[in-house]
């Protein structure tokens, strides 16, 4: 099964590693060394003094481009972002893929409709502007959300499953199959009124007609830790509810 890589927080490594390619590519350090190095050889400088010369502007400029780049922080951020987000998007799309090769293509419909909202939040976080901790705090529990939900989908046939294999517990297991199902609806109801209400915080013409409406990216916030916190422990219980089926 495809994993599913969380975005934030960043990864340290991957920043520093985009921050150097950034760097190398700015003209504010190569420019400076071409220069000396057409001077080097306008003088006739040694070699070896060219080299040292390289060298000693190569970090300067690389000091003088790190001391200024506050302003390529967020631009570095946010290619990290959509990258990471692009292979959640491609981990979600395979897990899409198994559910309807198993013969599960409902659910599987369901998944497409979950990845289908969570690329629209991230459009629309992304369009917001810089990146801030709410809208930060907003992505990682749509992220978690779509993960859970793909989890939600394997312990249902897990359940449906057991349904087949054992009569005995096939009451309690039906009701734990329901309350799984409404669960996810339910946070599919969650994530559409997410990308409701950030069309109106985020797109200018909209938040004007939505003035007053009380919506802010806290409630936002609150609805999607609560709904998490509410598939965490329904996915809990039914996961406690096979183990003891499984070991009768």
């Amino acid at each position: 099964m495809a994993s599913f890589p969380s975005t934030f927080p960043l990864p340290a490594e991957e920043i520093r590693r985009e921050k150097l390619r950034a760097m190398l590519r700015s003209p504010l350090i190569w420019i400076p060394m071409v220069l000396m190095l057409g001077v080097g050889i306008w003088q006739k400088w040694d070699w070896v003094v060219i080299l040292l010369v390289e060298v000693a502007v190569f970090f300067l400029m690389a000091f003088l481009w790190f001391a200024r780049s506050e302003g390529a922080n967020d631009k570095i951020a946010g290619r990290v972002v959509k990258r990471s987000n692009a292979r959640q998007n491609e981990a979600l799309v395979a897990r899409i893929e198994v559910l309807k090769n198993s013969g599960h293509g409902h659910y599987a419909v369901t998944l497409s409709k979950y990845l289908e909202l969570k690329k629209q939040i991230e459009a629309q976080l992304e369009e917001g502007g810089e990146m801030s901790d709410q809208r930060r705090d907003i992505e990682k529990l749509v992220d978690g959300l779509c993960l859970g939900v793909a989890e939600q989908f394997e312990a249902v046939i897990e359940v449906e499953k057991a349904l087949m294999d054992s009569s005995e517990h096939s009451a309690k297991l039906e009701e734990d199959r329901k309350a799984m199902l409404a669960q996810i609806i339910e946070g599919y109801k969650t994530l559409r009124k997410t990308d409701n209400d950030l069309s109106f915080l985020l797109e200018p013409t909209r938040r004007q007609v939505g003035a007053g409406s009380g919506i802010d990216l806290d409630a936002i916030i609150g609805a999607l830790r609560s709904e998490s916190a509410i598939a965490d422990r329904t996915r809990l219980r039914i996961r406690q509810d096979l183990l003891a089926v499984q070991n009768r």
